[in-house]
């Protein structure tokens, strides 16, 4: 049986026996982070002022310029860059320029060929 978090918690007693702190266990804090991130961010989903951001316009206007900054700075060229990725040239030169048509997981293994994150590419 799995222990609680309570059960995982050491509590720290002050002069007074009181409780003052509790040390828990990283994963639990970064968890309990996480939990309140999620909670925080649900009052946007309801919220009509939200403004949201299609995906595939997100690429087009982030990941275009920093796949090719990324390979220029890893040293390929577009040839090169797409014979690591079993892609013609044409291919890595379109993804560059138009990369409104780059599917998520091409966008994730043009990241790892690059040693980079998709979130790199995106930011």
């Amino acid at each position: 049986m799995l222990a609680t978090l309570e059960e995982r918690a050491s509590l720290v007693r002050g002069p007074g026996g009181n409780t003052t702190h509790a040390i828990i266990p990283f994963h639990d804090y970064m968890y309990l982070l996480a939990l309140k991130s999620a909670i925080n961010a649900v009052p946007m989903l309801d919220d009509p002022n939200t403004e949201w951001v299609d995906f595939e316009d997100m690429i087009t206007e982030f990941a275009a310029p920093k796949i090719a900054a990324a390979r220029v700075k890893k040293g390929l060229t577009q040839k090169q860059l797409g014979a690591k990725l079993g892609m013609p040239q044409s291919q890595i030169s379109r993804l560059e320029k138009h990369p409104e048509s780059v599917t998520y997981r091409t966008l994730q293994r043009v990241a790892k060929a690059l040693g980079v994150k998709v979130t790199g590419l995106l930011s």
